[in-house]
């Protein structure tokens, strides 16, 4: 996009850095798919899935440190490794019996096709998503008006202001994407905007959490003033996790 090449880059969210890169802006983001992470077990099972049910010692294929260090506050004897790939390879592992489970996010596997291999849905508290999970972010050019204000027709103003709130918590705490940190931020109501967020030990043994709100007048959400809010909401939230010590877990 910088060299002009492209005039638009559409992101995971929960990908995509909290700091802005130069000469770049995000214009816009839809309306969110689930935020929750999956369970995925392998073909054939059947009953009731849960996480109690897994073997002592079963291998859980996830690379990610904040699904790792969640599984392992709940179940400690459990063995989580890198599992590599594109969606069916790692699929295709998991039913080769390289694994005994999988954590994905429920957004991803909808969007290709595999919902109907979610297992169990992990939700909070179970399992707190990646700041931005579900969402999409379509990044453009600064300064490019005229295509800022085409893409600008896809935000979601509600999803954005949770979005922004959830990664201003990364942004604040200086965490990248690969920090053991979960957020969430959920509509209450109509205009009270809740956030929570937490820090776990990388081996699950210590788990720090903190939770705001903000109440925003509906007729502030087109303005920066909602912004403002969201970003300070999430600043907030991580504040209350540094308080804790959460720069331990940081380095």
């Amino acid at each position: 996009m910088l060299d002009g090449r492209a005039d638009i880059a559409v992101h995971s969210l929960k990908d995509l850095p909290t700091v802005p890169t130069a000469g770049l802006e995000l214009a816009a983001v839809p309306a969110r798919a689930p935020v929750a992470d999956a369970l995925l077990l392998p073909r054939g099972f059947s009953g009731s899935a849960s996480l109690a049910m897994l073997p002592r010692g079963a291998r859980i294929g996830t690379g990610s440190p904040r699904r790792q260090a969640q599984l392992l506050r709940i179940r400690p004897d459990l063995v989580c490794s890198e599992v590599r790939g594109n969606l069916d390879t790692r699929i295709r592992k998991l039913d080769a019996g390289e694994y005994e489970g999988l954590i994905l996010a429920v957004a991803g596997l909808s969007r290709l096709g595999w919902s109907d291999r979610i297992s169990l849905i992990l939700e909070p508290p179970t399992m707190f998503p990646a700041a931005g999970q579900g969402a999409l972010g379509l990044e453009c050019r600064h300064g490019d008006e005229a295509t800022i204000r085409w893409v600008s027709q896809l935000e979601d103003r509600q999803t954005r202001l949770a979005v922004d709130a959830e990664r201003a918590v990364l942004r604040t705490l200086e965490a990248g994407c690969h920090a053991p940190v979960g957020t969430w931020a959920s509509w209450k109501s109509p205009e009270t905007l809740h956030l929570e967020a937490i820090l776990i030990a990388p081996d699950g043994s210590e788990t720090l959490a903190a939770a705001s709100s903000m109440h925003q007048p509906l007729a502030q959400y087109g303005s920066g003033n909602a912004l403002d809010a969201a970003h300070e909401l999430g600043a907030n939230v991580a504040h209350l996790l540094l308080k804790q010590g959460a720069s331990r877990y940081l380095v």
